[in-house]
């Protein structure tokens, strides 16, 4: 009994000052790595969704759903700037209790036009984190009658864990470079790199009624590029993502290819391209992630499995996780998809 109690209380102090949710397709989750990249595309709105399954051939398997929203509010008469705004949703389920975090914040960012192939774009971020827990689905020694597990039986334990609500602040800033005519071997060339605060205020982490423990600040450091190689339907993709949260570190770096099956208008981007992708990444000491995409119209789907490579691959077979994000980019051309472009 002691040392399922013990157990149990370690598990939520470990959960209290755990390391934040992550995405392996972490292009695709902007709000969650750089408050910098809201309104960071070529559009006017975006949308993506976001889905992980994660450890389900070891145990009860961790869930993770992502929601990310933002658009830009262009104003003719600001030729330098323009202002950006989002809003992201996260939900995180792991293990047998129920063990939960629920986050939802708004962000606001500035984009700075430097030249014509360059910009910068800082951006704040405020909103809140839900954590709780189920205890009704503890099950503990006292409830074992001798023949087998009673759930009508009492414990005659203590409920001593808090669920709570924490306000939650970030900033981040991110270097953004589009060079059209290519440069060097590239035929075309879109790069961006940016960091990320997260946690700025530390929220207060209250699982235990007894603890009263702060999130760790969260740093991360990223960047990828689009790079066009050969004749003009092949691009290269490399990518990179680093963070760092009180004593938890994670790096992540691969790419993909990128192959061009059907071209978009370059004048009036009303006649939509599609493309398909091909790549994995590697998340240091941890696992090898293949990933596909594909691109048609103003969706992208993009669909990944982790490969666990760490000393857990005795316990988990080699399998990770499914990880699916869906991407969907509005502009003018949603609005005029009826017309061509005469190129």
């Amino acid at each position: 009994m002691r040392k399922l109690i013990l157990g149990i209380f370690l598990l939520a102090s470990l959960f209290a000052r755990a390391q934040d949710i992550h995405f392996v397709q972490f292009t695709e989750t902007p709000q969650l790595i750089n408050p910098g990249q809201t309104g960071v595309f070529n559009g006017v709105a975006r949308v993506i969704v976001n889905y992980r399954d994660q450890w389900a051939s070891v145990d009860a398997p961790y869930r993770t759903f992502g929601f990310n929203y933002d658009h830009r509010i262009t104003k003719k008469k600001w030729k330098k700037a323009h202002l950006s705004v989002g809003l992201a949703a996260y939900r995180d389920d792991a293990g047998d209790l129920g063990m939960h975090t629920t986050s939802g914040v708004v962000s606001l960012s500035s984009t700075l036009i430097l030249t014509r192939e360059h910009f910068l774009t800082a951006g704040v971020q405020g909103g809140v984190i839900y954590r709780g827990i189920d205890m009704s689905k503890a099950v503990w020694g006292s409830q074992y009658d001798g023949d087998g597990y009673d759930p009508t039986m009492a414990s005659g334990e203590i409920n001593q864990f808090n669920n709570f609500l924490s306000p939650d602040v970030s900033f981040g800033f991110a270097w953004n470079m589009n060079e059209p005519n290519g440069i060097g071997p590239f035929r075309s060339l879109q790069a961006r790199a940016g960091t990320g605060l997260f946690h700025l205020n530390r929220p207060r982490q209250k699982f235990n009624l007894g603890e009263d423990d702060k999130l760790h600040l969260r740093w991360t450091l990223h960047a990828d590029a689009m790079m066009g190689i050969g004749s003009g339907r092949s691009y290269i993709v490399p990518m990179f993502l680093f963070q760092l949260q009180g004593p938890s570190t994670e790096a992540v770096f691969g790419g993909m290819y990128r192959f061009l099956i059907r071209d978009a208008a370059q004048v009036t981007g009303f006649v939509k391209g599609g493309a398909i992708g091909l790549g994995a990444t590697y998340r240091w000491a941890d696992a090898i992630t293949p990933m596909v995409s594909l691109e048609y119209l103003w969706f992208r789907l993009g669909v990944s499995y982790d490969v666990n490579v760490s000393k857990l691959r005795r316990a988990s077979g080699y399998q990770g996780g499914l990880e699916v994000s869906l991407k969907f980019v509005l502009d003018d051309g949603f609005y005029w998809s009826g017309r061509q472009s005469r190129n």
